[in-house]
């Protein structure tokens, strides 16, 4: 069937036929209809409904849907019943992007502010892949950036927050400074020598383009492909790769460092507590890593006082408005007067409370708490991250050197889901 498409404006994405025309198709209200343009392929979908005031040749959809299959007013498509799987989806990336002169981190605030009214504008939409629409209030536009299971070709799938595990929402347009602050952890454990060296070449490559000290040279050459390095040789590396990211980018974000083992201990750069990547003497800054992250070593694991340290830090330091990023590994749990009821404590009552902060966590070694680092790490919107190999962790600190996300949503596990993470982060 052909029909020409009419503009509906804002009907929550949804589309509207003749009931004639519906009986003839063997279309039924609520039906997910396919709309395709056969001479661009440009294509869209929609639960559809039947209205008397629609022409009979032709079919009304919701503006914004039109606009983002690439089609408009006037197009002849044809129309099918869908009879395609709709895809169970459990993660979404959200794409925010401006429309008239805000800037992408004000743009992004606000989002994360009023992420009720984003969750409503999305709920029960049919979805594709790069799909866009129009957040009229906000002044933006919304894009399904990415989606698990990945949407592919005429792959559909509908917004069901109860059934989706997390949406995050990410900046789209001009790059969105932010700072962020490294939390390593350099206790006894982290000399153990399990971190298998695998995938590192674009990492090394990344490092080595930016620096040429002898030093940085001789810790690099360290790491062969297939062997085991030491933990905190790892996490040394990552963070090299993390402020050489920052420093290519070059917008001037602040990099900051605090290891921790009994107490935590900010790192000082030319006696500073950040590095700010406009101002250069970055070799000097990786010489400094190296020695305070690469080559020392404590005895227990002090997470409260990190955690202390870096809400301190955010408060003196980065409190300008931007964005700031937490990233903080371990590859044990809290030990000697730490407990975990503390840790967690100090993230739900002040961390979570500071505004602009997402706090991601790491996990390396198999005596990790894997559930208090993901519950941590979900209050401020962060995801936990399990890293497995050292190419997987370096990959990961890149990636989070570039993308900053957070979450608006975040499903609830239940009683069940609970005992059995807590079993599994016990064995």
């Amino acid at each position: 069937m052909e029909l020409e498409i009419v503009k509906a404006g804002e009907t929550e994405g949804s589309a509207f036929i003749h009931p004639e025309t519906a009986k003839t198709e063997g279309i039924y209200e609520g039906n997910i209809i396919l709309f395709e343009d056969p001479t661009t392929g440009n294509f869209g979908a929609a639960p559809v409904y039947t209205d008397k005031k629609v022409e009979k040749n032709k079919i009304k959809i919701d503006s914004t849907l039109v606009e983002s299959s690439g089609l408009d007013e006037g197009f002849t498509v044809t129309v099918k019943n869908y009879t395609g799987k709709l895809q169970p989806l459990r993660r979404i990336i959200i794409g925010v992007e401006p429309l008239s002169g805000q800037s992408p981190e004000d743009v992004f605030k606000q989002a994360q502010e009023r992420r009720s009214e984003l969750k409503k504008l999305l709920n029960k939409r049919v979805i594709f892949k790069k799909m866009k629409l129009r957040w009229k209030d906000l002044e933006s536009n919304i894009s399904i950036e990415s989606t698990e299971p990945d949407l592919k070709g005429q792959e559909f799938a509908i917004v069901n927050w109860p059934e989706i595990e997390r949406a995050e929402i990410v900046p789209i347009g001009p790059a969105m400074p932010f700072n962020a602050i490294l939390l390593i952890d350099v206790s006894g454990s982290m000399s153990t020598k399990d971190m298998k060296v695998v995938n590192i070449a674009p990492a090394r490559e990344g490092i080595v383009s930016l620096l040429e000290s002898e030093q940085i040279s001789s810790f690099l050459s360290r790491f062969e492909e297939g062997d085991d390095v030491k933990r905190r040789h790892g996490a040394a590396f990552a963070s090299l790769l993390y402020l050489a990211e920052k420093v290519g980018r070059g917008y001037g974000e602040k990099v900051a460092i605090a290891t921790y083992h009994d107490e935590a201990k900010i790192v000082k750069f030319d006696g500073n507590e950040y590095y700010d990547a406009t101002t250069g003497k970055i070799d000097q800054v990786a010489d400094t890593i190296l020695t305070e992250v690469a080559y020392k070593t404590g005895g227990y694991t002090n997470m409260s006082d990190a955690l202390r340290k870096a809400i301190g830090l955010l408060k003196k330091s980065f409190k300008s408005g931007g964005q700031n990023m937490l990233i903080f590994l371990t590859d044990g749990f809290p030990q000697g007067t730490d407990t975990e009821e503390a840790v967690m404590s100090i993230v739900e009552r002040e961390l979570a409370q500071l505004p602009n902060v997402v706090l991601y966590t790491v996990g390396l070694g198999g005596e990790v708490n894997d559930r208090l680092m993901e519950n941590i790490a979900t209050v401020t919107g962060g995801v936990y991250f399990k890293a497995t190999d050292l190419g997987k962790l370096l990959n990961w600190y890149s990636e989070l050197a570039r993308t900053f996300t957070k979450a608006v949503h975040q499903k609830e596990k239940t009683p069940e889901e609970e005992a059995a993470a807590a079993e599994t982060s016990s064995k």
